[in-house]
């Protein structure tokens, strides 16, 4: 019975199929979070998916945004790569020389970033719209994105029923890292969201629980999702505005401990004192500690996000009837995290195994070794997984090497056939070659009789181009328009409520004080500087506790940056009200469209 069950291990569960034309044998997955790079080598041999290695890199800054910090990204990225090779050769004969040939030449790679570059949504298109699907899709892939909705990459994929899942990425963020990983020479064929990464990994490995309706709790570095999970498709994926890093920004501000590095947070958990448990522990995990009065106001915001989150899914997802939670990412990090969810939620809570219908190579005594935190692997093994009806926003830089790669794969047949077809024509060619040969000469005399035509053609092509130009124009106005709106949206819907914006403008250059001597006195001279581009002044002003000042308009100067609408931010002024009015701090934001 042993010998049959380890059989099973890998394989595909029903229902479950490799995509037709893009099947890989070895696939390494690649999922960014932030400070931390996971990566996750899946061989796809006789049906069966094996795990040849997986890897944790962590930066050397707990933030990493691959647009603001291309250099930064480009060399944890290629660390990260180096120390999952380097942990595999010193595997020795455990791991083939083949494999690790093509790790050192290029191996094909599956991508994903946890952030707000890209998402998924659902959208349920009724049997009787079908005929309209592809406008109802293009419009909901425009609705209530956190970025400008004019530059998207997007991908559809319709399941059944009318259910329909739609990929969302900002592709003006994506080609900063794509360039990066180009630059590389990475082999990079997929790209999905973190959250189509996440449900590939629920697909494959809790088939069983596909008549169950399951709730999946993503926590990231900083961002985090909802996943309703309802008989075997996915109803509703919503954001979470939460992440890890709020706990160790929580607690560095009053501990030494910020001193250390970044990563090292095995004191993070959930007081004891705000667990509901009747169980009287006196042991030392659960005695109060240092950290508990910094982080359980935080663990009590996130109470509230999710509740909000909840009520919010409620309209599509049947919140009421959940008969089970899984926690993934890097939820396993923090402490009574699951307990306390499962006492606020009156729900089994179970963290997520992402390799638990994955064979391990060269057996299963790997598996026993395997010293990584499994939930948070969930990304990284998700986009490795390479399953039929995922979504794949894969930039168009990479677009034209796979369509050559799947040219090449099925055209040189083609092509073998073709060339023999050619051969076999070429007699009736050369018999053919003097009857061309009269053809051609009558061409020639009909062509120079057409000569005075080209003139005129010369002309309407001279008037097109000017046509051209001022189209290109009037389409700059409009885009700038557009922007604009974006912008308005975004600040309408994502402004905290301890901060008042005064005024949000729009203008061409941008205006610079310099004081110059006129005679014996100092004037100020205005400088239009930057002329040729477009930026948005923000003012306004936060009122809040003294304490919480500097890390709201912190947390909101990231959120503007993430937003994917601004190409540079500058502060330009930040001042602190002093006497009574020591709660008022007020700002002035320089941001390039």
């Amino acid at each position: 019975r042993k010998r049959r069950l380890k059989k099973k291990i890998g394989s595909y569960p029903a229902n479950v199929t490799p995509p037709p034309l893009k099947k890989e044998k070895l696939l390494l997955g690649v999922a960014l979070d932030q400070g931390h790079i996971y990566s996750v080598l899946i061989q796809d041999k006789g049906g069966i998916k094996t795990v040849i290695g997986a890897d944790k890199f962590s930066a050397n800054k707990a933030k990493l945004d691959p647009k603001r910090n291309p250099t930064g990204f480009s060399v944890a990225i290629g660390k990260a790569y180096d120390q999952l090779t380097t942990k595999l050769e010193k595997k020795g004969s455990k791991v083939s020389g083949g494999i690790i040939k093509k790790l050192h030449s290029s191996i094909p790679i599956s991508f994903t970033m946890n952030n707000t570059s890209s998402l998924l949504k659902t959208i349920m298109v009724p049997i009787e719209n079908k005929k309209d699907r592809e406008m109802i899709i293009d419009y909901d892939a425009k609705k209530n994105l956190p970025f400008n909705s004019d530059d998207i990459i997007f991908d559809a994929i319709e399941l059944e029923q009318g259910k329909n899942i739609i990929g969302v990425a900002n592709a003006d963020y994506m080609e900063s890292p794509a360039k990066t990983l180009l630059d590389k020479n990475w082999d990079v064929r997929l790209w999905p969201p973190p959250a189509q990464a996440v449900l590939s990994v629920f697909r494959w490995n809790y088939p069983g629980k596909k008549h169950d309706i399951i709730l999946i709790i993503h926590i990231g570095e900083i961002e985090s999702f909802l996943l309703g999970y309802n008989q075997g498709y996915p109803d509703a994926i919503l954001p979470l505005d939460l992440g890890i890093q709020n706990l160790t920004d929580a607690w560095k501000y009053r501990s030494a401990s910020s001193k250390a590095k970044w990563d090292k947070r095995d004191w993070c958990r959930v007081p004891p004192s705000i667990l509901k448990s009747d169980t009287k522990d006196n042991s030392i995990n659960m005695q109060k500690k240092p950290q508990d009065d910094a982080v359980g106001p935080v663990i009590e915001g996130w109470d509230q996000e999710l509740e909000r989150a909840l009520n919010s899914m409620s309209q599509a997802f049947p919140v009421d009837n959940i008969s089970e939670i899984f926690l993934s990412g890097c939820a396993e990090e923090i402490l009574f995290f699951d307990e306390y969810l499962q006492a606020q939620l009156d729900v089994h809570v179970e963290y997520l195994d992402p390799i638990k219908n994955i064979a391990f190579f060269p057996d299963e005594e790997e598996r026993e070794n395997f010293d990584l935190s499994k939930p948070a692997l969930a990304t990284a093994v998700g986009a490795a997984l390479n399953l039929d009806k995922t979504i794949n926003l894969l930039p168009d830089m990479f677009k034209e090497s796979e369509k050559f790669r799947l040219g090449n794969k099925f055209g040189i047949p083609a092509a073998a056939a073709i060339f023999i077809a050619v051969t076999a024509l070429s007699g009736w060619t050369s018999y053919n070659h003097e009857i061309m040969e009269s053809k051609l000469s009558t061409m020639k005399s009909q062509a120079s009789s057409i000569a005075p035509i080209k003139n005129k053609f010369e002309k309407v092509s001279y008037d097109k181009n000017i046509i051209i130009k001022q189209l290109d124009l009037f389409q700059k106005e409009i885009k700038l328009s557009n922007l604009s709106i974006s912008v308005m949206r975004f600040f309408s819907y994502n402004t905290p409520k301890e901060i008042t914006l005064d005024m949000i403008s729009f203008q061409r250059g941008w205006e610079r004080g310099d004081w110059v001597h006129i005679g014996n006195s100092l004037e100020k001279v205005i400088t239009i500087v930057d002329g040729d581009k477009e930026f948005a002044r923000v003012t306004g002003s936060i009122i809040a506790n003294p304490a919480l000042k500097e890390r709201y308009f912190s947390n909101f100067i990231i959120q503007v940056e993430n937003s994917g609408l601004f190409k540079k931010l500058d502060v330009i002024n930040k001042k602190t009200t002093s006497g009574m009015d020591i709660d008022n701090m007020s700002f002035e934001l320089k941001c390039e469209l």
